[in-house]
């Protein structure tokens, strides 16, 4: 089979060449759509420091996110 051959044949299967893609893609968004949950998580946390002029080293620093989290 030449090239043109195979040009031929597509030209004759045209429609089948074009409608085919766009009923699957219209079936897999049907069952999308219709068949499979939405399944949304989110979590959040949020750590309140407060603010002191003392150097903080990474002990203070533990400490604080420690009783930051036990606040929230």
């Amino acid at each position: 089979m030449t090239l043109l051959e195979l040009l031929q044949l597509l030209r004759k299967h045209l429609r089948l060449v074009v409608l085919l893609p766009i009923l699957c893609a219209v079936a897999a968004g049907a069952y999308s759509v219709l068949f499979m949950r939405n399944t949304y998580t989110a979590s959040t946390s949020m750590y309140v420091l407060a603010q002191n002029n003392a150097s903080t080293d990474a002990s203070n620093l533990s400490q604080d996110l420690n009783a930051s989290q036990m606040l929230t």
